[in-house]
């Protein structure tokens, strides 16, 4: 089951180290950080990871596992 889980900046082309538009066939690092709270609980799960054109088209979707201690 997805759960939206909304970054602090919605918006990827303002403080993320990269700058928009983006260029096919070049290589772009984005950088993004989320914070950890106590009251999260322990748990590992997948999250999936994804960046969206103003017309809701996917730039990027990636799923990686995370573990929460």
């Amino acid at each position: 089951m997805d759960v939206p889980f909304p970054l602090p900046n919605p918006n990827a082309c303002e403080d993320s180290g990269i700058s928009c538009p983006l260029a096919a066939g070049e290589s772009y690092t984005y950088v993004a950080s989320l914070p950890v709270l106590k009251q999260y609980p322990a748990i590992s799960l997948d999250v999936k990871f994804e960046l969206k054109q103003d017309n809701h088209e996917d730039v990027i979707c990636v799923v990686f596992p995370v573990r929460i201690e």
